[in-house]
């Protein structure tokens, strides 16, 4: 061997030798006692073995750099041809997108095999790995692109027909005047059990279901390369903004807590009832159908999967929300309670499918928002409750009802009150404690007998309070009328008006097979025997007129 030549072992275990003899020169280097000759003989063989192990690293190195630098570009020029070409990759069939997502593949285990090499200080490694993260950057971004297509292009919308809970009933509004109430037939009454109430989960595909597995597939290629995050934020972009534009559909957009508390009743009571029909669809449909979707592209990602499903819900529950707080905020008419109820029936059915769309941690505050929504909504109910109350017991009349026929505060409060029985169980629960807080007895007529207002069922002994206060009204009212005989006439009227209403209501109770117990007496009927006796004498008149009404009046309790 010439002098100068280094013997270079050709087989990479040599290396291992190689390494352990400068190690050992390096150990020997280190003794204090050694001559100047015998040190300069060590730094020569250092340095020697220093060559020997960088010549061994770059023919091994160079090897396999080379085998990295074919395979980077057959994937590069696969990557970089879809650059140039304005069509989809995912609209020019499986087999090209198969493809691409394989040369997507090659690259990031190039960049992570470019990463393990021992050869670190190479610079054509540095330039190769540079290479392939560039490529894979562009491949990122045309995933993205190919991502937001397939979401867009294949979105599927929601007929909202299928759930048709809108409320058909007229709102029975409080006027002081009462000059424009009207009966209401009995019919319209159970009009808000007619329609579907949308109870059941209704499923559908948001996406078409052929490019789920595109799309997880390309979820799985960015989660892989360290491009989760940009997927998420696309992904979650664009059904944010499908469900916005649904939202926008369902005419339940924003509305700030401002222009609610301004805003004119018809046009209230039109987006109350648009809020109680919305909730049902936006929950048991559409985010039902969103977290279908979102774990079936995101469910092998971990958390990624709820924080999506969390920000693309969250505008609109803040929306929904926030209409919800300032019903519960704005004044409380009587006007305003069936649709408090209806609000307050619908979110209680909801907050089991809230919860079990919301289970974790990090999406507790919506649970505790509509939790605490719901007892706003409910103390609301009771406060427009109390209202209906008062009004009847502090209506006034400074001059008589033309005729003896039947006030309108009679109408007005017996239509209302017919209502109720298509909220019994709701009124039952609101109203349980309201019993006790009742410590003076109902005021009587004078004709009337002291009845007993124990019963298990609230309703019906705010019913019996009801109609009594109205009793109590009706007869002052009567007092304004100069001749006995029309006050006679005006309480038949009135008071047969109020048991005829009065045990409908408690038949439509018996029908809705609640256990209640029948909140009207039969004082009602005696009362008309009495008033006719009274009349009678009083005028001492052809009977005729008073059998045929008395005859109108035979009716018996069921």
């Amino acid at each position: 061997m010439d002098e100068g030549e280094s013997d270079i072992p050709t087989h990479e275990g040599d290396l291992h030798v190689v390494a352990a003899a400068h190690l050992v020169v390096k150990a020997l280097g280190v003794t204090k006692n050694l001559s100047d000759d015998l040190r300069k003989i060590l730094v020569d063989l250092d340095t020697h073995l220093s060559k020997i192990t960088s010549d061994i690293d770059g023919k091994i190195g160079g090897r396999e750099l080379f085998d990295v630098e074919e395979k980077l570009q057959k994937a590069e020029r696969k990557i970089m041809s879809w650059e140039s070409d304005p069509m989809m990759i995912w609209d020019s069939g499986p087999r090209e997108a198969s493809d691409y997502l394989e040369a997507v593949n090659e690259v990031q285990t190039l960049i992570d095999g470019l990463r393990g090499l021992s050869v670190n200080e190479n610079r054509k490694q540095k330039e190769l790995l540079n290479r392939a993260v560039s490529v894979l950057q562009v491949a990122m971004s045309r995933l993205e692109e190919e991502l937001i297509h397939m979401l867009v292009q294949h979105r599927q919308q929601i007929d909202p027909k299928h759930i048709s809970s809108r409320s058909t009933r007229r709102d029975v509004v409080y006027d002081e005047s009462f000059v424009s109430v009207e009966d209401e037939p009995a019919e319209e009454t159970s009009s808000r059990n007619c329609s579907s109430d949308g109870s059941g989960e209704y499923v559908v595909d948001l996406v078409r279901a052929q490019v789920i597995p595109d799309i997880h597939s390309i979820a799985k290629v960015m989660f892989t390369s360290d491009y989760g995050r940009e997927f998420s934020e696309a992904f979650t972009g664009v059904r944010k903004e499908a469900l916005d534009q649904y939202f926008a559909i369902l005419e339940a957009g924003k509305v700030s807590i401002e222009d609610v508390l301004k805003m004119e009743w018809t046009n209230l009571s039109s987006r109350m009832n648009k809020w109680t029909w919305s909730m049902k669809i936006i929950f048991r449909v559409y985010l039902a159908s969103e977290k279908r979707l979102c774990d079936q592209v995101l469910g092998d990602f971990g958390s990624v999967n709820s924080f999506c499903f969390l920000e693309i819900s969250k505008a609109t529950l803040l929306c929904l929300l926030k209409f919800g707080e300032a019903i519960a905020m704005g004044p409380h008419q009587p006007e305003k309670l069936f649709r408090l109820l209806d609000m307050y029936e619908t979110l209680a059915d909801l907050l089991l499918d809230i919860d079990t769309l919301f289970s974790e941690e990090a999406a507790a505050f919506v649970r505790l928002e509509f939790h605490e929504l719901l007892n706003r909504l409910g103390d609301s109910a009771i406060a427009a409750f109390k209202a209906f109350e008062a009004a009847i017991s502090s209506n006034v009349s400074l001059y008589p009802f033309p005729g003896g026929g039947v006030h309108p505060l009679n109408k007005y409060v017996m239509n209302y009150i017919r209502i109720f029985p298509e909220y019994c169980n709701t009124l039952n629960l609101l109203l349980k404690n309201q019993h006790a807080d009742v410590a003076h007895p109902v005021n009587e007529p004078e004709h009337g007998q002291n009845v007993s207002l124990s019963t298990s069922c609230p309703m019906a002994y705010h019913l019996q309070s009801i109609t009594s206060s109205l009793e109590c009204n009706l007869h002052k009212k009567s007092k304004l009328y100069k001749d006995e005989a029309l006050q006679q006439i005006f309480l038949m009227n009135n008071l047969h008006y109020l048991v005829q209403k009065s045990f409908l209501c408690s038949r439509m109770i018996t029908q809705a097979q609640v256990p209640c117990q029948n909140p009207f007496s039969k004082k009602g009927a005696k009362a008309l025997a009495l008033l006719s006796r009274r009349y009678t004498k009083s005028r001492q008149v052809g009977v005729s007129p008073i059998l045929s009404f008395v005859k109108m009046c035979k009716f018996r309790p069921h």
